[in-house]
Parts: structure tokens; sequence; C-alpha cells
């Protein structure tokens, strides 16, 4: 099977705004001025889904194609807000996001972008869910009942845009909405009439009996006739793509054979995908099956021109709900003093911080740093550090051999000291011990 199209389709941004490009395939771009050699440097990659099966098994085994072709690659998992300004710093050369980041991106650093490679369609996407029992039969039936969903400035835009292309109201206007972490148990918890979650979130409450009313999916298909638009995918400044055509169509190419391989024989990816990450075998099912990657066709792992028409029309959905603009907040929109604190706290998770410590980095008040994370980032800065650290556990857990590695040095090495509550903490967050973690 080709998968590698003479002629490429992507999206990107430039001054006069958002729109389609062709891109040659590497053989076909000849020697041109300006193209340098990726070979020379070590290159970045940013990824914010690492229970993506296909970005596992890239993070796995990326000396398959990449290392034998020449170029020097490591793979680094973030948050998305993290990913997006490290990138807007020049610190990441590739990253995984999904196409509604590149007006941001520009507003925000003043960087085009283009969108190289779709890693899935939204099959169903962001679903709003509610219990068997729930007198709601469809989204209408929720307009001002109280809605759990994670914190708007840590999503996409999917729903925003849903919600206002199928109900003429702005998400906010249209539920009494409650942002949270934890919407899954606030809907459980009789807090919320339902929740607005997309996999692997949705998984337990679909195990309890709860039903999907709405989604992200139907709403596009209904309104713009595309019920698969591009979910995450690979996306480079357009200055790095035209001057490194040759690694793009590597990488490329690379992730193409890795989910001919998810097609071919599923297990070995998944097992693979699930040992780098640490993510559940069952998990990574899940989104696989959510994202249709078994049975994606070759037309739909490229850039289509109905894919560039329907992103333009979401584009002007999410202005209009106010996602994308200078004053909004979230993934690559964030403030100085956010981005500077979430660098510190990035590079030296652990050091004993206090609140004041990040304050007096950003040449700002306790409070005013405080206040600054809650509205942009929906947390405190602390629960941020806390956050991190538990991330690099994790990864050092995922990497660990258990003949030479302890949980309880781990722990201390990121800080956690409290043996017992670190355990319940990691567990509530991996949904598993972190024993477990370290023993696969």
């Amino acid at each position: 099977m080709n998968r590698t199209p003479l002629r490429r389709r992507v999206l990107e941004t430039s001054d006069s705004g958002v729109g389609p490009a062709v891109a040659k395939r590497a053989s076909d771009t000849g020697s041109r001025s300006g193209t340098t050699d990726a070979k020379n440097d070590s290159l970045t990659i940013g990824i914010d889904v690492p229970f993506h099966p296909i970005f596992g098994y890239l993070m796995a085994d990326p000396t398959a194609t990449l290392a034998d072709a020449g170029y020097s690659v490591r793979f680094r998992v973030f948050r998305a807000a993290t990913q997006a300004f490290l990138f807007g710093r020049g610190e990441l050369d590739v990253i995984t996001t999904v196409p509604s980041l590149m007006p941001r991106l520009k507003e925000r650093y003043g960087i085009d972008t283009t969108f190289f490679f779709p890693m899935a369609r939204w099959t169903p996407g962001p679903e709003l869910l509610v219990a068997r029992d729930s007198p709601a039969q469809s989204i209408a039936d929720l307009e001002g009942k109280r809605v759990a969903i994670p914190p708007l400035n840590s999503r996409f835009g999917a729903e925003e845009a849903a919600v206002l292309a199928s109900t003429g109201g702005t998400i906010r206007s249209y539920f009494a909405l409650r942002e949270t972490d934890t919407a899954a148990e606030e809907v459980v918890r009789g807090r919320a009439d339902a929740a607005f979650l997309e996999a692997p979130a949705t998984a337990s409450l679909l195990e309890k009996g709860y039903r999907p009313v709405f989604s992200v999916q139907e709403a596009f298909d209904e309104s713009f006739g595309d019920p698969a638009v591009m979910n995450g995918g690979f996306m480079a400044s357009s200055d790095f793509v035209d001057r490194n055509p040759d690694f793009v169509a590597t990488l490329v190419r690379h992730t193409q054979e890795v989910w001919a391989k998810l097609q071919g024989d599923p297990a070995t990816v998944i097992s693979e995908a699930s040992r780098v990450s640490g993510v559940k075998p069952s998990e990574l099912e899940l989104v696989a099956r959510v994202l249709n990657l078994a049975r994606a066709t070759d037309k739909q792992m490229q850039v289509s021109e109905r894919d560039i028409r329907t992103w333009q029309k979401i584009f002007s959905l999410l202005r209009t709900s106010g996602f994308i603009g200078e004053e909004s907040g979230g993934p690559g929109a964030l403030s100085r003093t956010v981005r500077e604190v979430l660098e510190l706290i990035e590079m030296e998770p652990e050091r004993p911080w206090r609140v004041a410590d990040l304050a007096r980095h950003a040449s700002v008040a306790t409070r005013t740093l405080q206040e600054a994370f809650r509205r942009e980032l929906g947390i405190s800065p602390l629960e941020q550090l806390r956050r991190t650290r538990m991330e690099r556990v994790r990864r050092d857990l995922v990497a660990g051999d258990p003949r030479w590695t302890s949980v309880t040095e781990v722990a201390a090495r990121w800080g956690f000291f409290h043996g017992g509550r670190f355990a319940q903490t990691y567990r509530a967050t991996y949904r598993e011990p972190p024993s477990h973690t370290l023993a696969r």
C-alpha cells in the first residue's frame, strides 16, 4: 500500500489567515534555496497525548526509521499548555496538537504554522453523557442545566465550536458550566446533570451505564457535512517545514508505517505503547477504537480540501465563542507570569518551591500569581508543581527496572516523602498502584 502521496496537502497559517497549501514530498523538492539538513541537529518532538497508541509506539522505537535515516530525535511528553509555550520559545521543533491551536500560536508568538499530518479523526470526539435514567434526550434538554467539563483553558475548542454550531449559544451561556478536573465524578455524585468528556475519560461512565445525548462528531456532521474532522497531528512552524522537507517526509513515512503496523498487528503496537507510556492496554485499545485507527483509510491520513474548508468554518466559530482572540486563555495564550513559572517548574520540579518563591521568580505578588494560575489553568501553582512531579515519577517508574529501582526512592527523588499519601494520589491519577507501573 502506497502511503506517501506525490503531493501532500497541508493546513497552514500566514499573515493572510489560515488556509491550504500544498507540500511536495521530499523526493520532489530537489535542492531548494534555504533548505537545511536537520541531520546535523538534535530534534525534539512534543507529545501531548501519551494515551494515543501510535504516539506511544513512536516514543518506544524512534530509531526504526528516524535514526536509521540519520536523524537524532527525542520525544518529550507535556501537557498542552506547557507544550505550547515551549514551542513558542523555540524549544520544540514539532508538536502534536489540533489545528485550532494554529491561530493562537500566530497571535501569541507570531509563528506561522503548518499542520502536515493528521493522526486521527474525531469519532465521536467529546460527548455529553447523562445517567441512564436522566430525562435528557438531546442537548436541547440540557439548556441551563449543570454540565461538568474539564477546564476549557485546557481544551482545544471542539466542545465550544460544536455547541455554538448546534445551539447558536456559547458553551458558557448555554449551560450552567462547572469547569473541573473531576467532571466524571461531578455527574456520578449528582453535582452535575451531564459531563462533557472524551475517551478515555468516558470509559468509566459508559461502564456505569451513562449514555451520550450529544457528540462533537454528530454536531460537525450536521453543521458542516463533515463528521470526521481532523483530531491531533503533527504541526511545526512553516519555516521549519520549508527548511526540512526531508525530515518531515521521513517522520510522516515512519508514522504511516507504525499506523499500518497497528492495523495489521494491534497487539504488538498496543503492548509496546503501554510499556513506554504507562497507559493501560485497555485504555489504549479504547482510544484506538474511538479514533477509528484500525479502519482509517489512506485518504483519511491526509489533509483534504474538505478538512481545510471545515476548519476555516470552525475557526470562525471559535472566534465568536472567544476561544481565539487576544484575551482568550488556555493553550497558546498564557500570560508572561504563568509562562515563566511553568518553565521554572518544568526545569526544576524537584526543588522545594513555595508559592512565594515562584511569585518572586515572576516578579509578582503571591496573590497575583495564584489568581493568574486559577484564571488561565484552573489550578494553583502548587498543584501544577505536584502534577509535574507526579509525571516525572511516572516516567521514571515506566523506565525503571524493579530489580534496581524502588517506588520509595523514585517518589522521594521528586519530592514525595509521605509514602501512603503519595501512593493514594498516584493510584487516583493513574488508576493503578505505583508498584504495578514499575513491575511492567
